[in-house]
């Protein structure tokens, strides 16, 4: 679960524990959840100055996986990970209320383009319709009740962003006093940057009272985290230090994977957190299969 390395997220889960700001998760409902992650991606992407390649497999949800259940598996843990620290979860805290998934069309020139490949290999031949358009399933949204909280995982994959454009993230936890979001977007130069956007009408000296005294009891693990004003509320201005690249989120989860394996033993609240998002996911799948084969 690399993002749970991410400085971001890891700060928007220390803030949303601090009721002096966040308050209490809001009332919520599947058609306004109380905690929303939403991630965009593009198949065909510039890498380390080149065009990436991707292998032909990675368009057959059969091998590759559907798109319900992939990054959404991330999605859901941060959930979890956030509002339930280290609770003892299990499958049945959790609830699908709605889950569906939809494909993405591929052009063969644009399989080309982002494959090499001239022709459709035969493992995809079940997944191209009569106009040669390749249906690639790697679309999904789940809404979910775990505890007494509605939560939303959405994934979305599309070919190409548009000029200048990244995949985006974004995520939100609704409190009774503030929202903590985190934004990967056009409007912050697709890097992720964390803001507290407290509910109504505030007074910004008070606020930054708040924040200041926060902040400062955070100073021990992230020294010189700081904010300032943004348009709905406060951005935080955090040290480059911080920002380390998604490549070295993998090595540190493989440490903890390897903490784990010498010590003999997962923490219980972490198997439990394995059984509940898998099974979040999952049912999730099961649900938005059965109404895709009921439509055709």
């Amino acid at each position: 679960m690399t993002q749970r390395y991410e400085i971001t997220c890891i700060l928007q889960k220390e803030l949303a524990n601090f009721s002096s700001i966040f308050g209490e998760v809001v009332e919520s409902s599947p058609e306004k959840p109380a905690m929303t992650q939403e991630s965009v991606h593009y198949f065909s992407k510039i890498v380390s100055g080149n065009p990436l390649i991707r292998p032909a497999w990675f368009f057959d949800v059969e091998q590759q996986g559907s798109g319900i259940v992939d990054i959404n598996t991330h999605l859901v843990d941060l959930i979890m990970w956030t509002l339930f620290p280290e609770e003892n979860l299990q499958p049945s805290d959790a609830e699908i209320i709605m889950a569906r998934q939809w494909a993405t069309e591929l052009q063969p020139a644009q399989f080309k383009k982002v494959t090499g490949l001239d022709h459709y290999p035969d493992f995809l031949q079940k997944d191209i319709r009569k106009d040669s358009l390749l249906e690639v399933y790697s679309n999904g949204e789940i809404i979910f009740k775990l505890k007494d909280v509605y939560g939303k995982a959405y994934v979305s994959w599309d070919f190409e962003a548009e000029p200048g454009g990244q995949d985006t993230y974004y995520s939100i936890y609704r409190g009774t006093k503030s929202n903590i979001v985190l934004r990967s977007d056009e409007t912050t130069d697709y890097k992720a940057e964390l803001f507290v956007e407290p509910i109504g009408s505030y007074d910004p000296t008070e606020w930054s009272e708040k924040m200041k005294t926060v902040l400062e009891s955070l100073q021990k693990d992230y020294p010189k985290v700081g904010f300032e004003a943004s348009e709905n509320g406060f951005r935080l201005d955090i040290p480059d230090v911080f920002r380390i690249s998604h490549e070295a989120h993998f090595s540190l989860v493989t440490k903890k994977y390897l903490d784990f394996l010498k010590s003999g033993s997962v923490p219980q609240w972490e198997k439990g957190f394995m059984l509940t998002k898998y099974y979040i996911t999952t049912e999730a799948y099961e649900k938005s299969q059965a109404e895709l084969e009921a439509m055709k």
